[in-house]
């Protein structure tokens, strides 16, 4: 009886991941556009927030997936 409480179905999972693909997504597209605009704010000529806050994102999404698919 323990084994199938254990047991996730196929559809479950499936959920389960496409939640999370689509918060890591989230993540990068978030961090993307608040450099996007502190670079529209700031006058420089070099995006360098957009590169940094991408970074931060992917980086975010990585422990995201790292801490979800521990358990």
């Amino acid at each position: 009886m323990s084994d199938d409480k254990n047991k996730k179905s196929p559809l479950r999972s499936y959920a389960e991941y496409s939640g999370l693909g689509l918060e890591m997504v989230a993540i990068v597209l978030v961090c993307t556009l608040i450099g996007y605009y502190l670079d529209k704010w700031v006058p420089i000529k070099f995006p360098l927030f957009t590169l940094f806050f991408v970074a931060v994102g992917l980086t975010g999404s990585i422990v995201v997936l790292i801490k979800r698919t521990k358990k």
